[in-house]
């Protein structure tokens, strides 16, 4: 089951919005942002964080995208039930992006843009440029050709 960390006056709303939308079931977190339970999932104690089995996402849009990709329907069906909703030309050209990525592949530059994240936030002494660059040519490599 899907578990949402944040207060609603935060962008959480828009993740509990989409998700109630979907019609999804799930355990609701209301906690500040900068918490001991926010840091648990984001160590900058960021919300809003969705925790479903080992998979933690921690950004609105990130966390709706990844809910429209993985709809069992389908992501057109879950970007139409989006609200604020989207329309025309953005929605054909989100879907296209959305079903050319996939569920898993999603989850992989996810999981890559978080483990940079979390390294970034990190004592390392790596240059910042240099670590992001390797995160986007990891990601673009997984495109789908």
């Amino acid at each position: 089951m899907y578990k949402v960390i944040g207060k609603t006056n935060t962008r959480a709303m828009r993740v509990l919005w989409a998700m109630h939308e979907i019609g999804l079931e799930f355990n609701h977190l209301k906690v500040a942002a900068q918490s001991a339970e926010a840091q648990k999932a984001n160590i900058s104690g960021k919300v809003p964080s969705l925790i479903l089995n080992d998979i933690i996402i921690t950004d609105s849009t990130a966390i709706i995208t990844y809910l429209a990709a993985s709809h069992t329907l389908g992501p057109d069906v879950g970007l139409s039930r989006a609200r604020p909703p989207v329309f025309g030309l953005r929605k054909e050209r989100m879907v296209r992006q959305v079903r050319q990525w996939g569920g898993m592949r999603l989850e992989k530059a996810l999981g890559v843009l978080t483990d940079t994240d979390l390294s970034l936030r990190s004592s390392s002494k790596a240059p910042t440029h240099a670590m992001l660059e390797r995160a986007f040519i990891r990601i673009s490599m997984m495109r789908p050709k």
